[in-house]
């Protein structure tokens, strides 16, 4: 099967964008990119499905679509660190749909030792190519896909160096787009912290 690319649209608006120590001479020698670190501070991200039955209302459209969109120009690419600070984040089933799948605010992201080949891309064996991530965000909702309940916490801390989820806040409410005229059965729960461990 080939490589599936553009599979979601996106929109990206960032206050300040940094890259530091790129290596031209592996771009012009084997198409390899080198970089030691990319900064986005305040970015703000839509992403929206296409509207068609086979890819829509994916949430790993970017892990799917990163190597393909890259690979004309970059047989490879490494960065040592990605930093995201003070971001919003927005994911939509399809470019139409405006209710939103998931809202994540004030995130701030590292990622270390981030690697991408062909290789890497078909195995996808690590969490969006990188060896350690570490997530933290003010506020998180997802819709589920009933489209009648919503999962939102406070504050959400994934670090994959630890191997933890932890969060605050966390609830379950009916709230979704078909909450209202839905007659199938409705829950509305909470949870004042939750966390687990040893599961990456």
């Amino acid at each position: 099967e080939q490589m599936a690319y553009n599979r979601a649209m996106y929109n990206m608006s960032v206050g300040n964008f940094a890259i530091k120590n790129i290596r031209l001479s592996s771009i012009f020698g084997s198409r390899r990119l080198r970089i030691k670190s990319i900064e986005l501070i305040r970015p703000v991200i839509r992403l929206a499905g296409k509207p068609d039955d086979k890819h829509k209302g994916k949430y790993d459209a970017i892990h799917k679509d990163l190597y393909p969109l890259i690979s004309n120009y970059f047989n490879k690419v490494e960065v040592k660190n990605i930093s995201v600070t003070d971001g919003f984040f927005d994911f939509y089933k399809t470019v139409t749909d405006e209710n939103e799948m998931a809202v994540v605010g004030n995130i701030n992201i590292a990622l270390s030792d981030f690697y991408v080949d062909e290789e890497v891309y078909k195995t996808n064996n690590r969490l969006f190519y990188s060896n350690k991530i570490a997530i933290t965000s003010g506020g998180y909702k997802i819709r589920l896909a009933d489209s009648i309940h919503t999962v939102n916490c406070g504050d959400l801390i994934i670090k994959t160096s630890d191997s933890i989820i932890f969060a605050t806040d966390v609830k379950l409410l009916a709230e979704g787009p078909k909450a209202a005229y839905s007659t199938k059965e409705k829950f509305n729960v909470t949870c004042g912290i939750f966390g687990m461990e040893k599961i990456m």
